[in-house]
């Protein structure tokens, strides 16, 4: 058997040697990487404990409750026109005549906002940049780019091909991320809000006058507008004191440093064993490939 593979492989061509090696070499890059990275999010999901929303430390953490749509606008997957929280889609079309092969035409993925939910509060989820696990993937076949908003879809056949993924409202739902509590008075700008007041103040003379010409002389001299600017600002600091009274906002989102940004809708061990498992099948492919790729250099090459 030794020999024949050693004939097997001296008698590639340069192209096809040289092909093979460099799938090889890839295949084996991309094995021990897809492993590592696995291997981490898993490690980092078992070792953060997980928090609650109203309680919850600012910075990098864990929090698990129940994916929920805001108030507004309701969001809607692409293809099947399905109401969600999430959604990722791929549009590939058949391009092969006996052989299928697919060329990707189209693909996309949210990056509307939702929330999740525990028993202590609502946290905004910010999805740019996250790595998603959802419980819902639907693959059907088609014969335009955009499918038909109808009941029945071939499970096989047709010249395209559509994967649609989703998380929907009332999905459990698992994250991992950077978490800050935003306060209204953490963007404002007194001074602003104080001439924009005078502003509007500003456009009714005849009130403005009524209100601070107190020698009625037709016109605000420089004491009287100091009276004017006094108030304003006075009207301002109250409203400011009404608005901090309000409950900061809670907002999940990629973390700025590089750690990784998770979202599942399952629980915490479950996405825990797929990651684990992807590190396991990345850890087999890098073993395999690596082994090809020694094998075809020390036949070749003797070494």
């Amino acid at each position: 058997m030794g020999t024949a593979l050693l004939q097997l492989v001296n008698n590639l061509g340069p192209v096809h040697f040289w092909g093979l090696l460099l799938a090889a070499i890839v295949l084996t890059v991309t094995g021990f990487h897809s492993a590592f990275a696995h291997l981490s999010r898993a490690r980092i999901l078992e070792d953060i404990p997980t928090s609650m929303v109203r309680s919850a430390s600012q910075g990098y953490i864990e929090l698990q409750g129940t994916s929920r749509t805001l108030d507004g606008p309701k969001i809607f997957s692409p293809l099947s026109h399905t109401p969600c929280t999430w959604w990722e889609i791929r549009v590939e079309e058949n391009t092969g005549s006996v052989r299928r092969r697919w060329h990707q035409v189209r693909a996309a993925v949210s990056d509307e906002l939702f929330a999740l939910e525990d028993d202590s509060g609502r946290c905004i989820i910010d999805p740019d940049g996250a790595e998603v696990f959802p419980m819902i993937t639907r693959r059907w076949y088609g014969d335009s780019p955009q499918p038909a908003a109808t009941r029945t879809r071939r499970r096989f056949g047709g010249r395209y091909r559509y994967t649609e993924k989703r998380i929907h409202d009332g999905d459990p739902l698992y994250a991992i991320g950077d978490y800050r509590t935003r306060y209204i008075s953490d963007q404002w700008d007194t001074d602003a809000e104080v001439a924009e007041l005078l502003r509007e103040w500003k456009r009714d003379q005849a009130g403005l006058l009524d209100r601070f010409d107190s020698n009625r002389d037709g016109q605000l001299d420089l004491a009287e507008w100091d009276a004017v600017r006094a108030e304003a600002l006075k009207q301002v600091r109250r409203q400011q004191q009404e608005l901090e009274r309000q409950p900061g906002l809670h907002v999940l989102a990629r973390a700025t440093d590089g750690r990784p940004f998770l979202l599942g809708a399952l629980p915490q061990p479950d996405l825990s064993r797929r990651l684990r498992r992807k590190a396991i099948g990345g850890l087999l492919t890098f073993f395999v490939a690596g082994s090809a790729l020694t094998l075809m250099v020390t036949l070749r090459f003797g070494f």
